[in-house]
């Protein structure tokens, strides 16, 4: 029988947490894997004890008769048990909730990924001409809501990402063509310019169900491209183009993803300004009643 729980290397965080754990289960003690190592007697136990702590906060605790983990990204918030009259398990209710801190992990794995990968896709855009300095041009996108899906027949109106995408790019076209040739554009995205802040295709903050046009990772892409190309529209108009990302309540994580992925892309382009500023972002996190 093996020393250490098998299921519990699903819950490590690190290489070295395993390690402890394989060297803890082939020598059948701390004391042993400190005495091999040459460590403190009480570091394998500490070790162990925090994976174990680890498992807990995702539903994995058998000592507690705890045995339905949530998925990575996502933290236990409460588990109801209920026992026969011998005192043994026969059922159980899991509540969770979104692990804000491992979203955040994954979304700056994500943006370290787009930056290794758009390394060389950026091509310059000419400035014009001439341009009025005294004069600021703000292009506001009021709830773009990319990744919505509706149905015609059951709302009044069909709208997808192919809708969304179209709408965006007809409207910065139109403003760019009728508008002052301005030295500054600010464009201002006040919110919800996603539809879905995540997989789980809920709302954040209420869990109310979303009705999404495809994968989450097809909007992601989608919606940032749509962005990248207002953004170089804009470059053909105005000297400097200033982005700003507002949270919504519906895109709270990926309004700040949003920004951090387009001061990568733009990064060798001095005529745009990113506000990556993440004050807005851990607000929302942080500041709203429990």
């Amino acid at each position: 029988m093996p020393y250490v729980d098998p299921k519990l290397f699903d819950f490590c965080d690190t290489d070295r947490q395993r390690e402890i754990l394989s060297l803890i289960d082939e020598l059948g003690s701390g004391k042993a894997v400190a005495d091999r190592l040459g460590a403190h007697r009480s570091m394998p136990h500490k070790i162990l004890n925090r994976v174990k702590r680890n498992a807990a906060r995702r539903g994995y605790s058998p000592d507690h008769d705890m045995v339905r983990p949530v998925p990575e990204g996502y933290l236990v918030k409460g588990v109801s048990t209920y026992y026969d009259s011998e005192g043994k398990a026969r059922g159980q209710w899991v509540k969770s909730s979104i692990d804000a801190d491992k979203q955040l992990e994954i979304i700056r794995g994500a943006v370290e990924n787009i930056i290794e990968t758009s390394q060389g896709a950026f091509d310059p855009i000419e400035p014009p001409p001439s341009c009025d300095a005294e004069l600021l041009t703000v292009v506001p996108m009021g709830d773009p809501h990319f990744g919505l899906m509706t149905w015609a027949k059951e709302v009044g109106e069909n709208f997808d990402l192919r809708i969304a995408e179209q709408m965006t790019f007809d409207a910065v076209d139109r403003l760019c063509v009728q508008g002052p040739s301005s030295e500054t554009a600010l464009l201002l995205n006040l919110g919800d310019y996603f539809h879905a802040d995540n997989a789980s295709n809920r709302t954040p903050q209420s869990g109310n169900n979303l009705d999404v046009d495809g994968r989450f990772q097809k909007i992601a892409e989608v919606g940032l491209l749509a962005m990248v190309r207002c953004v170089r529209r804009l470059l053909e108009k105005h000297k400097k183009v200033i982005v700003r990302n507002n949270r919504g309540n519906h895109d709270p994580h990926q309004a700040f993803m949003l920004s951090l992925c387009l001061s990568a892309w733009f990064r060798d382009e001095p005529r745009v300004q990113v506000d990556t500023s993440p004050s807005g972002f851990f607000y929302y996190r942080h500041a709203r009643p429990a």
